[in-house]
């Protein structure tokens, strides 16, 4: 095997310290630098678009709060208005019902009226159908004719 030939051993030393040498100066003056540059800018850019966030979350926690309070006075607002439509409704309700309630009374005192004044007539035509009937009877079962002048003349002298 050629790599335990002690013979060469010095010339594979020297190149091992050579390609050492430069690859340590290649990472130390060129790459180094570069992934340091690149590992910082990252760094920078994290760090502003972490304070971009905070500020867009302290943002975003003040439209949150003016959202939350003008949802809570529209809330208010819309409960005073069901409150005063309520009770407006309320009010017109019971002004309708007392309306209907004196148009119920108005027709009941004019129907009772209207039954008062049938009733007095049905009481004299109902005289005069008596009259008529106890005529009828007495010329059918006593053969009585009379009048209904007469016959009201012996009715009330029998009433006595």
């Amino acid at each position: 095997m050629p790599q335990l030939d002690f013979t060469t051993y010095p010339s594979q030393l020297f190149w091992l310290f050579v390609c050492f040498i430069v690859l340590y100066f290649i990472l130390s003056y060129i790459a180094t630098p570069k992934i340091t540059k690149v590992i910082e800018n990252r760094a920078g850019v994290l760090q502003k678009l972490s304070e971009k966030s905070h500020i867009h979350r302290d943002k975003a926690e003040e439209l949150l709060a003016e959202y939350e309070s003008t949802l809570q006075q529209a809330r208010n607002e819309a409960r005073e208005r069901y409150k005063a439509m309520a009770d407006q409704v309320n009010i017109d309700f019971t002004k309708r019902q007392k309306e209907i309630i004196e148009k119920v009374t108005e027709k009941m005192r004019r129907a009772e009226q209207e039954l008062h004044q049938a009733k007095v007539a049905a009481q004299k035509d109902l005289h005069g159908i008596s009259l008529g009937v106890a005529q009828t009877i007495l010329a059918k079962v006593a053969n009585l004719e009379l009048s209904q002048g007469e016959l009201q003349k012996r009715i009330s002298k029998a009433g006595k």
